[in-house]
């Protein structure tokens, strides 16, 4: 159960490269950064990183085993992409360089620290499997970290800019309305922005 049947050294260098094409497909899970808001693609980052990599870990066969990688690299390529927005969006000029460095060497550190517990995780007795499952443990405590992380200035005025141009109204007018509806309670607090009450 622990190790799946042995595949020749070419079809297993096919099924590697088809799960890096998951690196590829984060290309146009990240352009929805720009429409659903940095936060929201964050959370489903994270969250469908922590998914498949338990998924991964269950996996009874290759083919799932290859399924679950491919949309984890998806999710994981995202995820540093959005954090690297983060920083270029929320940091000033002259501390931009060295954030986006230290996320840079936080996932390599992370990488190098998987490597450091895998030998150890592999003598258990789930084998390969608890590499997987260990690592979903810790990437959902990321998930509780980021449950207070805020949208970026810069999508909420950008958000509220093309609001306003598409209703052809001026900026002072939106934020008179978005006050008028805050006064009246029809306002609250949502997933990445503001949700209009009924």
């Amino acid at each position: 159960m622990h190790n799946f049947t042995p595949l020749s050294a070419l079809i297993g260098g096919l099924l590697i490269g088809l799960i890096n094409v998951g690196m590829i497909l984060s290309y146009f899970l990240i352009r929805y950064a720009d429409v659903w808001g940095r936060r929201r693609v964050m959370a489903l980052t994270i969250f469908g990183y922590t998914l498949t990599s338990i998924l991964t870990g269950l996996a009874p066969n290759v083919f799932l085993f290859c399924a679950a990688q491919l949309l984890a690299r998806m999710f994981q390529m995202t995820e540093l992409a959005v954090a690297m927005v983060y920083a270029a969006e929320e940091f000033p000029a002259e501390r931009r360089g060295r954030t986006i460095a230290l996320i840079q060497a936080c996932f390599s550190v992370g990488a190098i620290g998987c490597a450091a517990v895998t030998p150890r995780l592999l003598q258990t007795g789930s084998g390969w499997r608890a590499v997987y499952l260990f690592g979903a443990s810790s990437i959902g405590l990321l998930l509780f970290a980021a449950r207070g992380l805020r949208e970026t200035g810069r999508f909420l005025r950008t958000t509220q800019s093309e609001l306003a141009a598409l209703a052809g109204l001026s900026r002072q007018t939106v934020n008179e309305v978005v006050a008028a509806l805050a006064r009246q309670g029809r306002l609250r607090p949502g997933y990445g922005g503001l949700w209009l009450a009924p």
